[in-house]
C-alpha cells in the first residue's frame, strides 16, 4: 500500500481516462459476445431429398436388344471380377475391350465401364494417364450428345480410391448416363457428392454380392424383382 500511495499521484488524468475507456470497451465487447452467443443459431438447410438405394425405373432392362460393350476406365483389376460375374450369369451378349474407343461404338449402344485407376494397369497396356483421361473425355462427349448410353461402375471400394483414381472417377461419374457404386467405396461421400452436383442417376450397391442382382435389373430379368 505504501507503493500505491507513492505511485498513484504520478498517474495523470489522461492515463486514467484511457484506462477507463479501455475497460468500457472490454465490458461492451463481452456483453455483445454474450448476447450473440445466446441467440438461437439458424437451422442448417435440409439435405437434398435423394435416395441412393432405389433403382431408377428408366434403367430397368436398359440392356435389352442393345449392343453392349464392356471396357475399363483406368485399367484397374476390378474389371476381371466384373467379367466373371457377367459370364456366370449369361444375361446378355457383349463385346469386351479395355481400350475401347468411342468411335468403335455404334449409335444406340450401351457401354458399361469399370472405373478405377491403376498405374501398373495403364503401363501394362502402354497407356499414359493423360491418354486415359482423353479417352474418358471422348466417351463423355458421346454420352452428352446421347449417341450412346454410358453406365459407370465403381466396384473396387476405397482400395481403388486415391488422388489419381478420384480424378478419373469424378470425370466419368459427372458425365455418365448412370452411376453405380458400392457403399464401402463411398465412405467419404465423394461419389454421392459427384452425382448430386451433376444430377446423374445413380444406385448404391450394399455389398459386392449384389452386383449380380444389379446386372439382372439392367438386363430386365423378369424372374428377379427389384
Amino acid at each position: 500500500m505504501i507503493y500505491l500511495k507513492k505511485e498513484l499521484p504520478h498517474i495523470g488524468k489522461q492515463k486514467i481516462r484511457i484506462i477507463a475507456l479501455v475497460g468500457l470497451v472490454f465490458v461492451t465487447f463481452v456483453t455483445l459476445f454474450l448476447l450473440i452467443s445466446s441467440c438461437e443459431k439458424p437451422e442448417d438447410p435440409p439435405l437434398p431429398d435423394v435416395t441412393f438405394d432405389v433403382f431408377p425405373n428408366e434403367f430397368l432392362g436398359i440392356l435389352k436388344n442393345k449392343q453392349v460393350y464392356i471396357t475399363s476406365i483406368g485399367q484397374a483389376i476390378d474389371i476381371e471380377d466384373f467379367l466373371i460375374e457377367v459370364d456366370y450369369l449369361k444375361l446378355f451378349e457383349y463385346t469386351h475391350d479395355n481400350m475401347l474407343q468411342p468411335e468403335e461404338v455404334p449409335d444406340g449402344a450401351v457401354v458399361m465401364a469399370i472405373v478405377g485407376c491403376s498405374i501398373k494397369g495403364l503401363s501394362s497396356v502402354h497407356m499414359t494417364l493423360e491418354e486415359e483421361i482423353a479417352r474418358s473425355q471422348a466417351f463423355m462427349e458421346e454420352t452428352k450428345n446421347k449417341r450412346i448410353t454410358f453406365i459407370a461402375w465403381h466396384i473396387g471400394g476405397m482400395a481403388r480410391r486415391g488422388s489419381t483414381s478420384d480424378q478419373i472417377i469424378e470425370l466419368v461419374f459427372s458425365g455418365a448416363s448412370f452411376d453405380l457404386f458400392l457403399t464401402y467405396g463411398n465412405s467419404d461421400k465423394f461419389l454421392t457428392g459427384i452425382v448430386l452436383e451433376n444430377d446423374v442417376p445413380c444406385y448404391q450397391i450394399d455389398y459386392v454380392g449384389n452386383i449380380g442382382l444389379v446386372l439382372k435389373l439392367l438386363a430386365g430379368d423378369a424372374s428377379n424383382g427389384q
